[in-house]
């Protein structure tokens, strides 16, 4: 389907195709995301298909405030404190469902919590009015892929979506996402507010609940996990165990305290945890110092190493070493590298602040491309 400007009767449209059970791709301040109605399991079971997306990787649901969203989930005092801070923005809050919540499951991946968001963005806040219902939304692309931040990243790989056009995304990178189970927010995804942004708001640190391949290192490096993390994150509201199937990890609470127990198969209990993911085509050399033959360079600052030769092309996230800028600007200069280049060189990105998130992203990509 074609791509569609983002206007009053275009978002009418949309609203239609998404009453009537359709996949409609929106732009918000993070990313673009497919959207369909989040009380709709046929629609849902659509959106993975789309995107060929795991089962076990949950969605985002986006509403249109607090009110709403404490309509679905249960809200302690950290997770209003939060929402009253950050939303409408870039913040995913993960929630214990309520007993009636009409989101339907699938988009859960089956678990008794709930990811929520209220969208910064003109068009996303205008199609959620005019839909009427909560959109459970990911982000619009094959999954597995670099995110869309432009409608003509979205049309490359879902050619058959309705797409609301409304320019590229102001934040470039996807929410931050904290868990809610219990008083001790746990961050889950770094995102496009830094970690240590949430941390002043709510004055305490934030515990960190390490994925798969990140409780590896963890153990081999520095010992045990963040037990207290993974006991919060195994608390529930009524007794019921988070708990996933044989083909995934189980978070589970024992006679002695919360197991966390991972494996690669295993059930996500936020988006973006998979340790392959954001990926380009082409090959990431992360950490680069200087350009080899056939690369591309993603460089960052006013030091850039000179090109191997004139064909090198060159994009600098933020000549002036704003991480903000650097973030905003990161989706878009992969893809637009990867459409120009079979190798990628990626110069060092601080990790601190939004770097944080960028980092995640380019670690993920590069253990997406690993051959055992």
């Amino acid at each position: 389907m074609p791509i569609h400007t983002a206007n009053a009767d275009n978002i009418k449209q949309a609203a239609k195709q998404i009453k009537k059970g359709g996949l409609v791709a929106f732009p918000t301040e993070t990313v673009y995301g497919l959207g369909a109605d989040a009380r709709n399991d046929k629609a849902i079971t659509a959106i993975y298909q789309a995107k060929a997306r795991p089962r076990f990787n949950p969605l985002i649901t986006h509403i249109g405030d607090l009110a709403q969203a404490q309509q679905y989930g249960l809200f302690n005092d950290m997770a209003q404190h939060l929402a009253q801070q950050f939303w409408p923005g870039a913040l995913t809050l993960i929630v214990p469902r309520q007993a009636d919540c009409a989101i339907g499951a699938l988009a859960s991946a089956g678990l008794p919590s709930l990811a929520l968001r209220v969208p910064n963005h003109p068009t996303a806040q205008a199609l959620l009015a005019e839909a009427g219902c909560p959109l459970a939304a990911p982000s619009a692309n094959v999954s597995g892929r670099l995110s869309p931040v432009t409608a003509e990243h979205v049309a490359a790989t879902l050619p058959d979506i309705m797409i609301l056009d409304g320019g590229q995304c102001a934040l470039g990178l996807e929410s931050t996402i904290i868990g809610c189970l219990d008083d001790r927010p746990i961050l889950l995804r770094k995102g496009a507010i830094a970690r240590q942004t949430i941390e002043l708001a709510i004055g305490l640190p934030l515990a960190y609940l390490p994925d798969t391949e990140e409780a590896k290192a963890t153990q081999n490096n520095k010992g045990a996990h963040d037990k207290e993390g993974a006991a919060r994150l195994a608390h529930n509201m009524e007794g019921a165990q988070l708990a996933r199937d044989n083909e995934g990890a189980q978070l589970a609470r024992d006679n002695e305290g919360a197991q966390l127990a991972h494996n690669m198969k295993g059930a996500q209990l936020a988006p973006g945890r998979l340790a392959q993911h954001y990926a380009p085509q082409a090959v990431l050399r992360l950490n680069a110092t200087h350009i080899l033959a056939g690369e591309a360079l993603l460089a960052f600052g006013e030091s850039v190493p000179p090109p191997h030769d004139p064909n090198n092309k060159i994009i600098n996230l933020s000549k002036t070493g704003d991480l903000a800028e650097a973030a905003a600007n990161f989706f878009a200069a992969l893809h637009a590298l990867d459409k120009q280049a079979d190798k990628i060189a990626v110069m060092p990105i601080p990790n601190h602040g939004l770097g944080e998130a960028i980092n995640d992203r380019l670690t993920r990509a590069a253990n997406a491309q690993k051959v055992d």
